[in-house]
C-alpha cells in the first residue's frame, strides 16, 4: 500500500529588516502570526518567514509582525488565488533622493549628499515624478554619496524627488525605549491623560505636520505620495507615511526618527486619540540627540 503524501503549498512570504540599517532581522528573533489561522510560520535565518496551506481569500489576511527591541506592526494582504503572495509594499525598503542639479552626461544624477548608503544593487528600479521610470546602471553605495548613474535620465531636473527601490523587505521600527544610532535625530513623546495621575494612553496617532514651522508639500512619485519638507537652502526632508506617522504603545511612548544630517530646529505633530481633544505641540529640536516631550490629552 502506497504511503499517503502531503505537499505543503506556499501561501504568503516576506522578510523583516531593521528600519535604520535595512539589514534583515534573523529569523530566530522575529515573530509573525496571522489573525485568521493559528498556524505558526516557517522562519529562515536570513529574516524570511512563510505561511503555507492558507485558503485563497479576496478579503485580507491580517498579520502581526514583531521582534525583541522593535515595535509591533500590523499589515494586511489578500490571497486571491493559489499563487503565493509576497507581503511587500511600496515605500518600504527604498531610498529617496533630492536632485540638486540637472543630469550630467552619461545619465549621471547629482543629489543631496547622504552620509551612508548600504548597497543598492545594479538594476534596482528608480521612480520619479510625472511617470519617470529607470534603473541603476551601477550599484549605489558608500559614504557621503551624492551621485548615481541611471539607465536613463530624460526629463529629470533639480528639485525633483526619486525613489530607488532597494528591495521588498518590510521595515520594523525600533521600540521607543530601544537604543537608536548616534547619528540620527530622535523625537520621543510620552502621551498621557491630562489627569493628576497621568495614566499613559495607548493608540494615540502621532503625525508630523510641520518641520521648522512649515507644512509639507505632497509629491506623487510613481505609486507613492511623499511629503516634502523644505529646509535650509535646497535641502529637503522627505518622509513617507511610515516615517511621518506613528502610534503610542501601552506605556504611552511614541518615537519619530529623522536623519541627523538634516538641519531641523522644530517639529510640530498632531496627536489624535478617540474621545480626547486633539493637540498639536511643537518640539524644539537639537539634532543627533534624543528630544523628549510629554503630551497630555484632555478627555472630551
Amino acid at each position: 500500500m502506497t504511503a499517503e503524501q502531503h505537499i505543503s503549498r506556499l501561501s504568503f512570504f516576506g522578510r523583516l529588516a531593521d528600519d535604520f540599517t535595512r539589514r534583515p532581522i534573523p529569523g530566530g528573533e522575529i515573530h509573525v502570526s496571522v489573525d485568521e489561522d493559528p498556524q505558526a510560520p516557517q522562519y529562515k535565518d536570513d529574516g524570511h518567514f512563510a505561511f503555507v496551506d492558507l485558503e485563497p481569500s479576496a478579503t485580507d489576511y491580517h498579520f502581526q509582525l514583531g521582534a525583541p527591541g522593535y515595535s509591533r506592526r500590523a499589515v494586511a494582504k489578500a490571497l486571491p488565488t493559489l499563487t503565493p503572495v509576497q507581503i511587500a509594499y511600496d515605500g518600504e525598503d527604498e531610498l529617496y533622493l533630492n536632485l540638486v542639479a540637472p543630469p550630467a552626461a552619461g545619465d549621471v544624477i547629482k543629489f543631496e549628499a547622504i552620509p551612508f548608503i548600504p548597497t543598492v544593487p545594479k538594476d534596482a528600479q528608480v521612480f520619479g515624478e510625472a511617470g519617470f521610470v529607470a534603473a541603476l546602471a551601477e550599484p549605489l553605495e558608500g559614504r557621503n554619496v551624492s551621485t548615481a548613474t541611471l539607465t536613463a535620465s530624460g526629463g529629470l531636473g533639480a528639485g525633483q524627488i526619486l525613489r530607488v527601490r532597494r528591495g521588498p523587505n518590510l521595515r520594523l521600527r525600533r521600540a521607543p525605549t530601544a537604543t537608536h544610532p548616534a547619528d540620527v535625530t530622535v523625537v520621543a513623546l510620552r502621551i498621557a491623560e491630562n489627569d493628576p495621575a497621568e495614566p499613559p494612553l495607548e493608540g494615540a496617532v502621532v503625525t508630523v505636520t510641520q518641520v521648522n514651522g512649515a507644512p509639507p508639500t505632497a509629491v506623487a512619485v510613481g505609486s507613492l505620495t511623499l511629503q516634502r519638507f523644505s529646509l535650509a537652502g535646497t535641502s529637503l526632508l522627505i518622509l513617507d507615511d511610515g516615517s511621518r506617522v506613528t502610534n503610542s504603545d501601552e506605556r504611552g511612548d511614541a518615537v519619530l526618527v529623522f536623519p541627523g544630517e538634516k538641519v531641523i530646529t522644530s517639529v510640530t505633530v498632531s496627536v489624535v486619540r478617540a474621545q480626547y481633544v486633539t493637540v498639536t505641540p511643537t518640539i524644539a529640536i537639537t539634532v543627533k540627540t534624543r528630544n523628549f516631550q510629554k503630551v497630555l490629552l484632555t478627555h472630551v
